[in-house]
């Protein structure tokens, strides 16, 4: 089914992200529903090939490089700890959470920092018209039947968004960070 720039799938519980430069097309992101209703996102950087963010059916969320956690000082004990936050079980998400993997790139960089794409996007953006200096950015959500259509992220317009179920439904959204598309004067509900 397709919604202007939305298409909704039910199968299959991976997507692959594609990004359509001039020259080729560079993998962005494999997104996941396990069987458990795990969500991991998988990020496709060259240089940390098992970089991800997951969130967990019991409601954890983190980030790991490899096999450790990222680590902040964002946590109770004000030093460095693993970012681990603590969520909504996905499955009892009933309007739009936040899978805690807001990641992007410099356009200009996308060619070098992402590997060509081998397999099949499920969602393509097109990032052939973008403006060199601005960040193509992706976010994903786990969405509930209460969650309204975004029109934008922080503020800055989205380009392009994909949903797709298993477990869970989940939305994948694109959307560029340049000087002219600030948030300032965009207020968004969920």
């Amino acid at each position: 089914m397709t919604r202007g720039n939305s298409r909704v799938c039910r199968m299959p519980e991976t997507c692959i992200v594609g990004v359509q430069l001039v020259a080729s097309i560079v993998k962005a992101l494999e997104v996941r529903i396990a069987d458990t209703g795990d969500v991991y996102i998988n990020y496709s950087m060259s240089g940390l090939p098992e970089a991800h963010a997951s969130y967990h059916a019991s409601g954890q969320q983190h980030i790991k490089k490899g096999s450790k956690y990222v680590e902040w000082t964002g946590g109770p004990s004000g030093t460095f700890e693993p970012m681990k936050l603590f969520r909504t079980r996905p499955k009892q998400v009933i309007a739009r959470e936040d899978c805690g993997s807001t990641i992007g790139w410099e356009v200009s960089k996308l060619a070098s920092v992402l590997p060509v794409l081998t397999d099949p996007a499920d969602m393509l953006v097109d990032a052939r018209a973008l403006q060199e200096d601005s960040i193509l950015a992706f976010k994903v959500d786990v969405i509930g039947q209460w969650a309204k259509d975004r029109r934008s992220v922080s503020g800055y317009p989205i380009l392009c968004t994909h949903r797709f179920a298993g477990a869970i439904q989940l939305e994948v959204n694109a959307f560029v960070i340049s000087e002219t598309g600030n948030g300032a004067g965009w207020t968004e509900t969920f």
